[in-house]
């Protein structure tokens, strides 16, 4: 069994769904040896955590997974826990949510959720009744607040929790009781105990899967010691099955521009410690998303410090954060030419299904796949022979931070190769670019534009909140502060124009990376369209809006000001750690070498997420733009040495004076209101 660090592996031209027999039967011989003696009494919960909220929840590969855990016996549970800012009543979340508060309390509700779900499998197979409906689950979730950053157990954190909290952990407490308590009357009355042991498979995506991690960790630390689930029932983590996974919450979430990295370094506080991959897991799979880059989707790795250990295994596919995560419809960005069998994800989602298979988990087999399945598994031939003849351009890499930085550069020369101006290879030029159409149709899309209003009106809700108490606020709350209202919505000068959605997007990445590329080859400045402003700064104008994007140095001075009063774009410059780098991947000679299998993947596979963020409001004002490298964490702490690393100590060097000094402007004038 493959483990450590790897790309992952070529594939039939049918797709690998002809391996999912085998696979099965390898993965219940496997269990079925551990558990031999309580055969027949061994039960499997199996918990899908999804991820970025897309609003098409439906097409992302935890949900598609989990349709294939239709239980066939009274031994195979399954739930489903939505996404992050997804609509969640239970939870009484109407979706789209953007307060830092309001998702740092919804990421421990859905661990909590998790949790809770374990025991109402339980009471359901001990009894055929539900434990909880879920209006009062998601109550309970709810009330036990920030508890998961606890590392405690369950009964003592009741004793030390305060107020509400120590109310709910003692409900939840009690929840244990009363199935350890129906366990033993089976017992007692001479029965043989329908559970003797309990195997746990999580799958995540996104923060979803940052969720899973703390799950897993506080199961075997202090929710379920001694391996016994409410105390009397053992169990294992038999499987864990991860997708790009983050936990960028709260700050970071939210964050678009400078920060001070040592106290925001992309973590909600509950995950610091919890994201460590217990020994006693038998099987980890992190699939990560080698060409994401948005500062605003920082990754953790489940390595410790550059070391796998014990069954995990990780890989690289190619793809930004929702292109694993299948969070794009066919056709956006002019991509999945062939359809929703071309979309790439469904690479990584036919090989996590195999490993679930091999690992045990009780999903169903191809012939048993209803219409539906058998379309959300597919995999298009075109896609696999793309994904193939990529995979042959790629060099050996021993590390994950080998693999992003061969990702990253890769798609930097694409990237220059396709933004040119006025040249056969510009990207306007291309059949992508053709097939671009708007996301959604008319009603569809204006009902996405109400709900992003509403959205952000919480938000300036939230904000003028925030204003009010600003003297009051501690610090990391005042940072939190003056970045949120760095990126509050552009003036509607500056918005994009009335078109196709995707038009838009990719016209906003060629823009900035336009300037990028005139700011580091400054020879080729005709190339790239570019021209000094009257005060100075090098632009380019958009060639598909109104307006231009202007290089505006470290330190723009409307950072400090609360409201926005710049009608043009900016662009941050990059740090000087990448300079040499960005020649050597985006000059002609590079340019020229560029391999055709890379041209193939990234014209018809691989969204721009970063376009998109620029193209949002609240833009990302990432130093660099396309520059910046995605940053990757340890699961243990701290950063991989790897370009994003060297860009992150640099950026606090070269703005944490600064950033502080706005800040103190910043409480000047929210005393003075």
């Amino acid at each position: 069994m493959k483990t450590g660090f790897a790309w992952p592996d070529a594939r039939p031209e049918a797709g690998r769904l002809a391996e999912a027999t085998h696979a099965a039967q390898e993965g219940s011989r496997a269990l079925t040896f551990a558990t031999a003696p309580m055969a027949g009494q061994v039960l499997q919960i199996n918990l899908f955590f999804d991820g970025a909220d897309s609003g098409r929840a439906q097409d992302s590969n935890v949900r598609r997974l989990f349709t294939l855990c239709t239980p066939a016996s009274p031994e195979v549970y399954a739930h489903h826990v939505p996404a992050l800012g997804a609509a969640t009543p239970a939870l009484h979340e109407a979706g789209g949510e953007t307060d830092p508060d309001r998702l740092a309390q919804g990421f421990n509700a859905r661990v909590w959720w998790g949790y809770v779900q374990l025991l109402q499998s339980l009471h359901q197979r001990l009894t055929g009744q539900v434990l909880l409906d879920d209006a009062t689950l998601g109550q309970l979730c709810l009330a036990l607040g920030d508890t998961t950053a606890q590392p405690a157990r369950l009964d003592a954190g009741a004793q030390a929790a305060p107020g509400s909290r120590a109310a709910a952990l003692d409900q939840l407490c009690k929840l244990g009781e009363r199935v350890a308590e129906r366990h033993a009357d089976q017992l007692q009355a001479g029965g043989v105990p329908p559970v003797l042991w309990v195997w746990i498979n999580l799958f995540g995506f996104s923060r979803g899967a940052a969720a899973v991690r703390v799950l897993v960790n506080r199961l075997a630390q202090c929710w379920a010691v001694d391996e016994r689930l409410a105390g009397v029932f053992r169990y294992g983590i038999n499987f864990v099955g991860l997708f790009d996974g983050v936990s960028a919450l709260g700050g970071w979430r939210e964050v678009r521009g400078l920060v001070v990295p040592e106290q925001h370094d992309g973590h909600w506080p509950g995950c610091a410690g919890a994201l460590v991959m217990p020994g006693a897991v038998r099987r980890c799979v992190h699939m990560v998303a080698a060409h994401e880059q948005r500062m605003s989707m920082p990754l953790d790795s489940i390595a410790q410090s550059g070391e796998y250990e014990g069954q995990v295994l990780e890989l690289a596919y190619p793809g930004v954060h929702d292109d694993l995560g299948g969070g794009y419809q066919a056709g956006e960005q002019g991509k999945a030419p062939g359809g929703a069998s071309d979309s790439l994800g469904r690479i990584a989602l036919q090989d996590m299904y195999l490993e679930a298979l091999r690992a045990g988990v009780a999903l169903q087999l191809p012939h048993q796949f209803d219409d539906a399945a058998r379309a959300g598994m597919a995999c298009s031939e075109s896609l696999i022979g793309r994904f193939n003849a990529w995979r042959k351009t790629l060099p050996l890499a021993h590390t994950l931070a080998d693999a992003l930085q061969f990702c990253f550069g890769d798609l930097l020369t694409w990237r220059a190769v396709r933004s040119m101006p006025d040249t056969p290879a510009y990207f306007a030029a291309q059949p992508f670019y053709r097939r671009a159409t708007q996301a959604l149709p008319l009603p569809q899309a204006g009902k996405a534009a109400a709900a992003e209003d509403e959205r952000q009106q919480r938000k300036s809700q939230a904000l003028q909140r925030m204003q009010q108490s600003l003297p009051g606020l501690p610090e990391t709350a005042r940072q939190l502060l003056l970045a949120e209202l760095a990126t509050l919505p552009a003036p509607a000068a500056s918005r994009i124009a009335a078109g196709p959605e995707d038009v838009a997007v990719l016209g906003e990445g060629a823009d900035a990376f336009r300037l990028l590329m005139a700011l580091h080859h400054p020879h080729e400045q005709a190339l790239w369209q570019a021209a000094q402003a009257t005060d100075g700064k090098l632009q380019v104008l958009h060639r598909h809006r109104n307006g231009a994007i202007v290089a505006a140095g470290s330190h723009p001075a409307w950072f400090a000001h609360a409201e926005p009063t710049i009608t043009d774009d900016i662009l941050l410059s990059p740090l000087p750690v990448l300079h040499a780098f960005l020649a050597d991947h985006t000059g002609a000679i590079a340019r020229s070498r560029l391999h055709p299998a890379s041209i193939a993947l990234y014209d018809n596979d691989v969204h721009d997420s970063q376009a998109a963020a620029l193209a949002a409001c609240p833009r990302e004002y990432a130093l660099g733009g396309y520059a910046w490298p995605r940053v990757v964490y340890w699961a243990d702490a701290g950063r991989m040495p790897f370009l994003g690393a060297a860009a992150v100590q640099q950026a606090l060097a070269a703005n944490q004076q600064a950033l502080l000094g706005q800040h103190e402007q910043m409480l000047q004038k929210g005393s003075a209101r």
